[in-house]
């Protein structure tokens, strides 16, 4: 005993020390990777979608193909296409809405989800989409994409609405 600290004492205060250092370090560790780890989520998904070539391409056809959607295209390439668009933008949102996206770098990407929801033929494939996974009850694979619109005010209503819905973008798939 050295003025009335013991050498326990003294030990006690030292495992405190480094265990609130150790909570620290892991906490400030942590932090960062998950920082790191939006940063390469946004950098992987602004890249993956600037380096290919045919989502300019797709985006142009949704701008600028007028009544693009109808009976024949199902089972086409172009709704291949599209489907890609739609996954792609839907992960966004999800990795969005899980807080995994560094959100100060992708301010454009509002804009191509604005020009994506605000195209009619694109609501008429999404309304059906939707009506027809319902019915089969099956998952409706762009649903986040979906309520994003609907937050954002982008999809009326009549979106939401069935009746509604059929009298605006009529009834292509069986549901």
């Amino acid at each position: 005993k050295t003025m009335g600290i013991s050498i326990d004492n003294i030990c006690n205060i030292i495992i405190a020390i480094t265990a609130i250092a150790g909570v620290y370090i892991s906490v400030t560790t942590w932090k960062k990777n998950t920082k790191q780890q939006k940063i390469k989520n946004t950098t992987d998904f602004i890249r993956g979608t600037c380096e290919d070539t045919n989502f300019a391409k797709i985006f142009q056809k949704i701008d600028y193909s007028k009544n693009w959607y109808g009976q024949d295209f199902h089972n086409s390439d172009f709704e291949i296409e599209i489907d890609m668009v739609l996954i792609r933008y839907t992960y966004f949102i999800d990795l969005y809405n899980n807080g995994e996206i560094d959100t100060t770098t992708t301010k454009w990407l509002d804009y191509e989800i604005h020009r994506l929801l605000t195209n009619f033929d694109m609501q008429a494939y999404l309304f059906n989409l939707m009506n027809f996974t319902q019915k089969i009850n099956a998952s409706f694979p762009y649903k986040s994409l979906v309520e994003y619109g609907k937050k954002q005010g982008v999809l009326d209503g009549s979106f939401f609405n069935t009746e509604l819905g059929v009298k605006k973008y009529g009834k292509t798939l069986k549901w």
